[in-house]
């Protein structure tokens, strides 16, 4: 997860990242003190969520949440201010609204709502008959085996009948991509990259094809903001 917080206040942002990073301990958290700083970083990377204080110089929080949300794919915005006066006006750009100062179990509880809109896309699969229904994240990758498409997840592995290109429509594309025709990884368990191969964080290693690789090799560095 690629998370940026920004709060002109250099004590309150160090204190609102080091709660983040207890919080998220994979996630890469960028600080920033003024929001146009943390706008123009935002074009070159993709960010999965943006904590904004609202009470800063022009252009204040506010104003860079209405610029953040038109952009595709947009984050998640929370606020977090000291201040209750614009809770009604940021009804619909934030998903949460936190007051300072900034707890443990709030920021928990903001985070688990976050992971849920990020994450919790369903996908309902069928097995001999029966419908499962999966949350996108368990998901770790797919692969063509013997004319059987493989799910392997969190919990095991599924073989399903229908193609890969199917299963490819039903998933997220913001954390989905292939590596090779009977390959699709997900961008969230991917451990390393190499310009053959992808390692997963099962320890599994799935290959690159070399009509695949550039657009992977692309899509990673966009996933990770770099």
């Amino acid at each position: 997860m690629r998370i940026a917080v920004c709060d002109d206040v250099p004590e309150e942002l160090q204190e609102i990242m080091d709660l983040l990073r207890n919080e998220e301990p994979a996630a890469r958290v960028d600080g920033f003190t003024r929001a146009s700083d943390l706008y123009a970083q935002s074009e070159r990377v993709n960010y999965d969520v943006v904590l904004l204080d609202i009470e800063m110089e022009s252009p204040n929080g506010y104003e860079i949440a209405q610029r953040l949300i038109r952009q595709e794919p947009h984050p998640i915005i929370l606020f977090v201010t000291g201040s209750a006066a614009y809770a009604i006006r940021g009804y619909g750009l934030a998903l949460r609204y936190l007051l300072k100062p900034l707890t443990a179990p709030t920021l928990h509880e903001a985070m688990v709502a976050v992971r849920e809109e990020l994450f919790g896309g369903r996908v309902s699969i069928t097995v001999d008959g029966t419908t499962y229904v999966l949350a996108a994240g368990d998901i770790l990758y797919a692969e063509v085996f013997r004319h059987q498409t493989i799910l392997h997840t969190r919990e095991g592995t599924h073989a399903i009948r229908y193609p890969l290109r199917d299963l490819q429509t039903r998933l997220p594309e913001r954390y989905f991509c292939a590596t090779h025709q009977s390959y699709i990884v997900n961008l969230l368990h991917v451990a390393a990259v190499t310009d053959q191969s992808v390692r997963m964080t099962d320890g599994i290693s799935i290959p690159i094809s070399r009509r695949k690789r550039q657009e992977f090799i692309h899509r990673f560095h966009q996933f990770l903001g770099v």
